[in-house]
């Protein structure tokens, strides 16, 4: 009974493995609305230069955010980016849309002098005051499996202020970006306790039910500033992109470890 279970199991891995074997293509038009990632910071850090250098950041949940129809909660996310455009694709074609930053809550990780700036000698920085400054995002429908890939450069001035002592201070603009390394999936994923999803019709969830043929939701993304900064983030949703061959591989092994347990059996039997 064990075994023919255990073989069960790996024939539908198997099944599931030819199914998400890689593609050259999705196999018709993709249509992307308008609307937001939400969006979690996994890593950050940014170079403000002397005195500092490289400043490492951690995501501070924003809460609720009121995307014009009221205060919505929004989970975890830190970090919200609005694309603008629609865009519809054919197979392998890639198209650029304008995006916007609409929000950035980063507090640094150690706290810094920040008596310079008219803080006090050793207190937390936080980001305050995003500006976008004409941000894009190409987007491709080149799918592999489940996730297709995006590249975008994100343009924004922000400041830094004293989270105890409230001072504030400017340094210009930085640019983030990101060619070739950032993938897309239609469907959102399942994000882990104690996290829950955030689907919001109209904001990262555009159509009801379980229909997301015009959603767009990113794996884990990290884009690089020229001065040694980056920021990797992922979708609150939990998206992550699966490696189509795995569960192929996986259900290989495990036949072959059925097979062999089946052949001890016979030959103990025989014995």
């Amino acid at each position: 009974m064990l075994l023919r279970l255990s073989n069960l199991i790996c024939g539908l891995m198997i099944t599931m493995g030819l199914v998400l074997q890689p593609s050259s293509a999705s196999g018709g038009f993709v249509t992307i609305l308008p609307g937001y990632d939400l969006l979690v910071t996994e890593s950050a850090c940014y170079n403000f230069g002397a005195p500092f250098g490289l400043v490492p950041f951690v995501g501070v949940p924003i809460g609720t955010y009121d995307f014009g129809s009221g205060s919505a909660i929004i989970g975890a996310t830190d970090t919200i980016v609005r694309r603008l455009d629609s865009v519809t694709l054919a197979d392998g074609e890639c198209k650029t849309i304008n995006i916007a930053m609409t929000a950035l809550s980063l507090r640094s990780r150690d706290q810094i002098d920040w008596s310079s700036f008219g803080g006090i000698a050793n207190e937390y920085v936080k980001t305050v005051g995003v500006v976008d400054q004409g941000s894009t995002m190409t987007i491709c429908n080149d799918f592999v499996g489940l996730c297709a890939t995006f590249d975008s450069t994100i343009k924004i001035s922000f400041q830094l202020q004293g989270v105890t002592s409230g001072a504030v201070a400017s340094f210009g603009t930085k640019t983030f970006s990101m060619v070739g390394a950032g993938s897309w999936h239609q469907i959102p994923g399942t994000p882990s306790l104690p996290n829950l999803p955030v689907l919001i019709n109209g904001v990262n969830n555009n159509l009801n039910g379980l229909d997301h043929s015009n959603d767009f939701f990113t794996d884990l993304s990290q884009h690089i500033l020229p001065d040694g900064g980056k920021h990797s983030t992922v979708d609150v949703n939990g998206v992550v992109c699966p490696e189509p061959t795995s569960m192929f591989s996986i259900g290989l092994a495990c036949m072959a470890v059925g097979g062999g347990f089946a052949r001890r059996r016979r030959l103990q039997q025989a014995t």
